[in-house]
């Protein structure tokens, strides 16, 4: 049997999260928020659990997991180890508590699992430690006993049901604007890594020439050192190359998507920055816009709802942290960002990925990542659907100022226009909560002053 220690109630989450997968996998698991799954109660007491009937002792780490009964039941495990003479104890590491820091000094004489980068990936490297150590599930339906335990764990009602339900995406559809791009020949050598974002006006580079909306009179002005040739630049229609490439240029469809893609995230890019918004760099040179506090009234804008309404939401809040040594009380500042990623898989858009980053005072980054890993964790953990949803409706309403439509900046006197209401499609199964859900603290007042659980740096 698999022991899952953990503190409760702050890290039942991946507590559950972990038995359910272990026990999935076939594996007899005990915890205190699923008790045993996958085999008969055959004892009474905790003790007997840890010292008789445990093959593995898997501890989630955080920076709660100092608390007694946590305490109480690492020593018995390694007590068990000594009578045993094998490693009973693994432990796995759920946020970025140092090494150092581990309960017991564990973490500088046993080998953690990392479930800090992924809980997907922490879970596989999990199963591989318990297959090496001939760790073998017991039970091959376990699938069915996950299922059986959540039905009885929960309430009958709750779950998929034959419901037609309205879904709304995060795509913002292509309304109109300019339908023809020209290829511009250079007549000087373009080279290999030139920097697109240095030059005045949006192109993309092929081969050797340029990919633009500005008409052939503007651009060999404003790229007079290319020597581009007016009467040499042809007309292209997106849409047509989209689906058929550009025949003259030896273009397949896929490249020509990939350089029309890049064209309008970049205009994206442009738009936000336009609109004064800042720039949070993610992975792979990607970037999110936010705003920083102050630059709207009461940090809230107003847009239309899914229910056809008016309503207000904020895109910028905080949180107080808990004391300093000094007595301070320092606030955490959020703020809702969004990513644009043109598409045009099932129709022309633009999706607007959701992400949130944080401030220590409305302006300044955090400038470590692990920092705003974990804030972004907390955070969101009381941020439900809807509050995802309408704050990028309100962040989509403040990119159009206050029009039906946000137009993308392609060229001088040329825009691309999208939507702000987003598309929507309808399922042939819904889902029921019963269960409450805990009440999104930022919904409905600016700035909430709830206690945050977590030690300010």
């Amino acid at each position: 049997m698999i022991f899952v220690s953990h503190a409760t109630p702050e890290d039942n989450e991946f507590a559950r999260w972990l038995s359910m997968k272990l026990a999935g996998a076939g594996f007899q698991v005990w915890s205190d928020v699923t008790k045993l799954i996958g085999g008969e109660k055959f004892w009474t007491e905790i003790e007997d659990a840890i010292s008789k009937h445990s093959t593995k002792f898997l501890l989630c780490v955080t920076k709660d997991c100092n608390k007694p009964g946590v305490m109480r039941e690492i020593r018995m495990a390694l007590d068990a180890e000594k009578v045993k003479g094998v490693d009973l104890v693994v432990p796995l590491k759920f946020d970025d508590t140092a090494f150092q820091d581990f309960p017991l000094e564990l973490g500088k004489h046993v080998n953690a699992v990392r479930f800090d980068l992924g809980w997907a990936s922490g879970l596989a490297t999990l199963l591989d430690v318990l297959k090496r150590e001939n760790i073998q599930p017991e039970n091959p339906d376990g699938a069915s006993i996950v299922s059986q335990w959540w039905k009885s764990a929960y309430p009958v009602d709750e779950g998929v049901f034959p419901e037609s339900e309205l879904c709304i995406s995060n795509l913002f559809p292509y309304i109109g604007g300019g339908e023809t791009l020209w290829y511009h020949p250079a007549g000087a050598v373009v080279k290999r890594g030139l920097d697109l974002e240095k030059l005045p006006i949006l192109v993309e580079n092929y081969g050797n020439g340029f990919l633009s909306f500005e008409i052939p009179e503007v651009t060999s002005k404003a790229l007079s050192r290319f020597r581009i040739t007016t009467q040499n630049s042809s007309p292209i229609t997106w849409k047509d190359a989209l689906r058929n490439g550009v025949e003259h240029l030896n273009m397949p469809p896929r490249q020509f998507r990939n350089l029309f893609q890049s064209l309008l995230r970049r205009a994206f890019e442009r738009l936000a920055t336009s609109r004064n918004c800042s720039v949070y760099a993610l992975s792979a040179k990607k970037k999110c816009f936010w705003l920083e506090k102050d630059k709207l009234v009461n940090d809230e804008q107003t847009f239309l709802g899914v229910d056809g309404k008016r309503h207000d939401r904020a895109l910028v809040g905080f949180k107080s942290l808990n004391a300093t040594k000094e007595g301070l009380k320092p606030k955490r500042y959020w703020h809702f960002a969004v990513q644009g990623v043109p598409t045009f898989e099932l129709t022309a858009g633009i999706f607007l990925k959701s992400h949130v980053v944080f401030t220590s005072d409305g302006k300044t980054l955090y400038d470590s990542d692990s920092q705003q890993h974990r804030a972004r964790r907390n955070q969101g953990k009381s941020w439900w659907n809807d509050a995802w949803r309408d704050r990028n409706l309100a962040f989509v309403a403040y990119l159009a100022n206050g029009a039906e439509f946000f137009q993308l900046p392609v060229a001088s006197d040329c825009f691309l226009n999208f939507g702000v209401s987003p598309i929507a499609f309808s399922t042939t199964s819904s889902y029921r909560v019963v269960e409450a859900q805990p009440i999104d603290p930022t919904q409905d007042e600016e700035e909430p002053e709830d206690e945050d659980d977590e030690q300010s740096d």
